[in-house]
């Protein structure tokens, strides 16, 4: 029989999977029940998980206002993952219409470069999301920063592990942060290459967000 630890696996895998292909009415109790049996297990990532494929569920649906104080969970930066809980809740900031919050919490992420951020299982997904919020806040300096850091992973996608949750391609904050520096050529070419990888992936959530960047 499959381990208990297996089973929660591939109960967040299921729910990761309902997600990134915008299935959310199935998706939501999909998402509940694998935080259940993660919780039962005291799996130390359960929270982390169940966090992620919140945040993903309620963006989907416009309705992030209970997302901040999931994010704040003295629980969540476990395993060097703290970092990236703060880039997300600078992009939820930026959602609420709080830019300055944001901009508060990328200075505090970014305190020591983001070249100092942990080189990890989650730098991509990290570097990607705070590429999203410097463009969103159009801040030209950390663009290029972050742009130099991404590039060389232009091809890729970013997920947290087995697709629990799926940030996009990274082509996609390339193109953002282009835009940005005012590389207009540039952000064209990544754009296109970001629609077609969420389109060959079946993304549809991803490739709706890049049509809508695309204008």
């Amino acid at each position: 029989p499959m381990q208990p630890w297996f089973r929660w696996l591939q109960a967040v895998t299921r729910a990761g999977l309902l997600l990134m292909d915008g299935a959310l009415e199935r998706a939501e109790p999909a998402i509940e029940r694998a935080f259940e049996q993660g919780r039962s297990l005291d799996n130390p990532w359960a929270l982390l998980f169940f966090v992620a494929q919140r945040v993903g569920l309620e963006r989907a649906r416009g309705t992030p206002q209970s997302l901040e104080s999931l994010l704040r969970s003295p629980d969540l930066g476990i395993r060097g993952t703290a970092a990236l809980v703060r880039a997300t809740l600078a992009s939820v900031q930026l959602e609420l219409g709080r830019a300055d919050a944001a901009r508060d919490t990328l200075d505090a992420t970014a305190a020591r470069g983001f070249e100092a951020l942990p080189r990890d299982s989650v730098c991509l997904a990290t570097h990607v999301q705070l590429a999203h919020v410097t463009a969103s806040l159009e801040d030209r300096s950390r663009c290029a920063e972050l742009s130099a850091l991404s590039d060389p992973y232009a091809a890729l996608h970013v997920t947290l592990p087995y697709v629990v949750a799926y940030g996009g391609p990274v082509a996609h904050a390339l193109a953002r942060i282009a835009a940005v520096c005012g590389d207009d050529a540039r952000a064209r070419t990544h754009f296109e290459s970001a629609r077609l990888a969420a389109q060959r992936v079946g993304a549809r959530i991803a490739q709706l967000r890049i049509e809508l960047d695309l204008g």
